[in-house]
């Protein structure tokens, strides 16, 4: 049936009546009859004017959003269908309109019926261009189980877009698919966060460049998730992927990143916390040019990771690998070689602080220091063994303080054949452990 409609912009259109199947929906999985409700978070939100079907062809006005909840029934097992015509429906990160039910349920259908009204069938672009569109949508609505029949067709992620949509859903056990191949800042930030029996996760994310905060705190302390998206991406923006994975203590397999440009802070924290994670692949991180902070806590406190993936960056920044398997106790296979020989400040600094188990260390190359590379590196490595460096200039400030505090009383340290001026102690070579020249 051919209709005249109003876009957002008050400009007549003709569509063709979508299926009813189409429509945005909350589905009862209660078995009982079950109140839908949308409200608004603070009164500086959008006010929207909802309306709502049983069946997608009767429609009647919801009401318009306020801070108490505009509601109607879902019969037991049932749907309700909703449409919207609006710009967008949230204001900022904390002001938004959200949409929960009071029993267990469903959402799905076209997300695009909240925004297009009558005429989302076919759209795959948002062309109003706004941020925050569907922010916090479906925040702390604990009762909702399943969004894995949500349909988000868009092929471009506007900023903000899907922040916070789902946080706090601590029931939901299907994230629905992520298509878009074109993200802008903030899109995804914190989508998933604190989604604690989430399961069906997206099997990839397409897109090939992640934006600032694009992927930060995305599944952060999803405890239920065992295994990682695939991640197309071949470029990270700065803090891209902040904390993407932290606190995921179920999380077991992790696929291998492709990344082959990354930026400041853009991988901090990704694992950090992922307590039954025991490997990962050896060539998770491909990047051989480094940025500042970029794997920064990267597996902080990842407790039963037993073997770390190669490093095979020869140019590094920063900070880059500071404090990045720092807890890990059962670490045992490490890369053989750091290859970097030119350093930065704080480029290593505590990176293995904590390793417990580790015995022998990578060797490392460098012949120049600098300032603090090496401070707190083997720290409370209370198994370490077995160290060698090349290095002939450490006069850099702090930059060996402490490296070998708490290791082992007994152990090998090879050194340069042309260096005579190591220090003796935890901020040298440790009292007690045979010296050799590396051959």
């Amino acid at each position: 049936m051919i209709r005249i409609g109003w876009s957002p912009s008050n400009r007549p259109y003709e569509y063709i009546e979508p299926e009813p199947t189409d429509w945005f929906y909350v589905e009862d999985r209660s078995g009982s009859t079950n109140t839908l409700q949308i409200v608004k978070t603070d009164n500086t939100a959008f006010t929207l004017s909802v309306e709502y079907s049983n069946n997608g062809e009767n429609w009647q006005t919801l009401g318009s959003t306020s801070t108490t909840a505009i509601t109607t029934t879902i019969p037991a097992n049932g749907k309700v269908y909703l449409r919207c015509e609006t710009y967008r429906w949230g204001k900022t990160n904390s002001y938004f309109n959200t949409i929960t039910a009071t029993g267990s349920h469903a959402v799905g259908g076209n997300i695009l019926s909240l925004i297009y009204g009558s005429n989302f069938d076919n759209q795959t672009e948002y062309q109003y261009g706004l941020e925050y569109m569907f922010t916090g949508l479906f925040c702390n609505s604990t009762t909702l189980v399943d969004a894995g029949d949500l349909v988000i067709p868009m092929s471009s992620a506007a900023p903000y877009i899907f922040m916070r949509t789902f946080k706090g859903c601590t029931n939901l056990l299907t994230a629905p698919n992520l298509p878009a191949t074109n993200l802008s800042d903030y899109c995804y930030e914190e989508i998933f966060f604190g989604c604690t029996k989430l399961v069906n996760i997206p099997s990839t994310l397409p897109a090939e460049s992640v934006p600032y905060f694009g992927y930060r705190f995305m599944f952060y302390e999803c405890s239920s998730i065992t295994h990682t998206p695939e991640i197309k991406a071949t470029t990270l923006g700065q803090a891209s992927m902040d904390y993407m994975f932290s606190g995921c203590t179920s999380l077991t397999t992790v696929n291998r990143l492709v990344a082959t440009t990354v930026s400041t802070s853009s991988c901090r924290g990704m694992f950090s916390g992922c307590t039954a994670l025991v490997t990962v692949p050896s060539n998770l991180l491909p990047a051989t040019t480094l940025a500042n902070q970029c794997y920064t806590e990267m597996f902080v406190n990842c407790t039963a990771l037993t073997t770390a993936p190669n490093l095979p960056a020869t140019t590094i920044a920063d900070g880059c690998y500071n404090t990045m398997f720092k807890g890990c106790t059962a670490l045992v296979n490490v890369p053989s070689i750091l290859p970097a020989e030119t350093l930065a400040a704080s480029c290593y600094s505590s990176m293995f602080y904590g390793c417990s188990s580790l015995v022998s260390a990578p060797i490392l190359p460098a012949k120049t220091l600098e300032y603090f590379c090496y401070n707190q590196m083997f720290i409370y490595c209370s198994s370490l063994k077995e160290v060698t460096s090349l290095a002939i200039d450490i006069n850099a400030t702090n930059c060996l303080k402490y490296w070998l505090r708490y290791v082992s009383a007994e152990g090998t340290f090879t050194k340069d054949p042309e260096m005579s001026s190591w220090p003796t102690g935890v901020s040298g070579i440790p009292s007690g452990w045979t010296v050799e020249d590396y051959k």
